[in-house]
Order: C-alpha cells, then sequence, then structure tokens
C-alpha cells in the first residue's frame, strides 16, 4: 500500500481494508492508539455518521464513514485505543445486506430453528428459537484479525504487522475496565 503523505489518511486506510477483505481470510481490523500522530484524526471524525445501532464491544462510542461502492468504515473509540475494520455493506444504505452479510443472523436463526426441530417443538415456541438464534448471531462478534500501523517509510509505503489476539484482548480490556471511571468524568 502507497501513501501520499506522512499521514494515514481515511482513503488510504479504506484501501487498505478493501485489499484485505477481497484477499479473503477473517476480517481485518486495525488497531491503533489514539495518540499516535501518524493519524489525521481530523479526517476520520469530518463526515462521521450519527450514532448508529451496531453491537457494543465495550467501546466508549462508535461511528461509521461512507465510502465509495457502498461501504463504510466502522470506528470503534475505546479509552487509548481506536479500531476500524470495514463493513462492506454500509448499514445506513444497505441494512439487510449489512445483516445477511456481516453478521451471524441467518446462521443463529437457523441454529434457533434447526434445534427447535431436533426438539420437536410446535411452531410457536420453534419461532422464538429461530428469533433468539437470529437475535444472539446478529450481536456476536466477527471473527477477525488485528493488525496495527507499523511504520510509514520514506517512501510512502505504510507496513502493517498482525498483533497476537492475547494482546489485542489485554490491551481493549484495560480500555474498558477504565470506562465507567472515565464516563463519571465526563470523558469521551
Amino acid at each position: 500500500m502507497h501513501l501520499y503523505s506522512r499521514k494515514l489518511t481515511v482513503d488510504q486506510l479504506q484501501n487498505f481494508l478493501t485489499e484485505q477483505e477481497h484477499a479473503g481470510g477473517a476480517k481485518a481490523f486495525v488497531l491503533l492508539e489514539r495518540t499516535d500522530q501518524r493519524i489525521d484524526w481530523q479526517e476520520f471524525e469530518r463526515d462521521k455518521s450519527p450514532k448508529n445501532g451496531s453491537v457494543n464491544v465495550g467501546q466508549l462510542w462508535d461511528f461509521r464513514r461512507s465510502a465509495p461502492g457502498g461501504s463504510a468504515l466502522h470506528v470503534h473509540v475505546f479509552a487509548h485505543y481506536v479500531t476500524i475494520h470495514l463493513d462492506v455493506h454500509d448499514p445506513a444504505e444497505r441494512p439487510v445486506e449489512h445483516l445477511l452479510g456481516e453478521t451471524y443472523l441467518v446462521r443463529g436463526a437457523a441454529v434457533g430453528g434447526g434445534t427447535a426441530l431436533l426438539l420437536g417443538l410446535a411452531s410457536g415456541p420453534a419461532l422464538v428459537l429461530a428469533a433468539f438464534g437470529a437475535l444472539l448471531g446478529g450481536n456476536a462478534a466477527v471473527a477477525a484479525r488485528y493488525v496495527a500501523l507499523a511504520r510509514i517509510d520514506w517512501d510512502g509505503t505504510a507496513g502493517f504487522e498482525p498483533i497476537a489476539p492475547d494482546r489485542v484482548r489485554a490491551l481493549l480490556h484495560d480500555d474498558q475496565l477504565q470506562q465507567p471511571y472515565r464516563r463519571l468524568r465526563g470523558a469521551r
């Protein structure tokens, strides 16, 4: 990925995540420190979406930024870190496609309905179990791999490196523990 400035911009990050999405595999999340000076944070804050109905994974707040082609960058802001991933289907433009393609909604409904069939439940309880499965599936986190911005070289090339899952959990867990204290102080 080539950058045209010494700061990582929204478009450049979107291009990187789009490349990762097309390469297949687990969804890529970029993990950045909120104090990282290599990021153009003002650009990220511009044109952000209003509050949306996303899954709460412990973030202080989150927003989406529409991108070309019907996709959106989804930014989760924690106390000290930010995670960013690409929603292939922007839920503001295509909510059904987003739910079907980027959540476990359908799979959850299938598991709930299949369980009801195996248990021989009547149609009413079976529908309730399928709806419960869809609710759980729609709010389940998608399998992901995390990368960090390692460098921006003199020629404008950005390098990303993988972060071990246990390290990600530790960083984000520490941020989540600080949230109640930060909210009491009125920090955002």
